[in-house]
């Protein structure tokens, strides 16, 4: 998948717009909205990013998989830390819902695509990517931390036992 969005964004990287699609997932405003649309028009590139938008729908299906199976089977593996499992499941489910903002930051991006551009769209755009990575890099941050703390958990128990 990852293989996939990278080809299908390729052509949207430009001088102006070095971060493809993160360029209009987050330009909330009309304004940046229309320059970056704009400079991808004139490279003639704009159904590519109606493209690689569309293929990101099949990338959340599985990113948001992936995101929740990872805090899920940490918490479970903390089921006696009642903080550490609590705070996996508040990840798993939290990955869900940033999936959800994905979504919808997808939907509205397609319609300023699709020359249905305003103040309000970009801005709901720029707020529900912003959150949508916020969640994502705090999940990232507890399935590293969880799983450095599972890890010496694992080596103390075996030290224990062959004591």
């Amino acid at each position: 998948m990852l293989n996939i969005m990278g080809k299908t964004g390729a052509p949207l990287k430009t001088v102006e717009t070095p971060h493809q699609i993160v360029n209009l997932e987050l330009a909330f405003t009309k304004q940046k909205t229309d320059a970056v649309i704009g400079i991808w028009e004139k490279k003639n590139v704009l159904s590519d990013a109606v493209n690689n938008t569309h293929w990101d729908f099949l990338f959340i299906f599985f990113y948001t998989g992936l995101f929740f199976l990872m805090c899920k089977g940490l918490a479970l593996q903390f089921y006696e830390k009642r903080n550490w499992f609590r705070t996996g499941w508040f990840f798993a489910k939290l990955s869900l819902v940033a999936g959800t903002f994905d979504v919808a930051e997808n939907l509205l991006m397609l319609q300023s695509l699709n020359g249905n551009r305003s103040a309000l769209i970009s801005f709901c755009t720029g707020l529900f990517a912003s959150i949508k990575f916020a969640i994502l890099i705090l999940a990232a941050i507890f399935i590293v931390a969880a799983g450095i703390f599972w890890v010496f958990e694992k080596l103390k128990r075996k030290n224990i036992k062959q004591a």
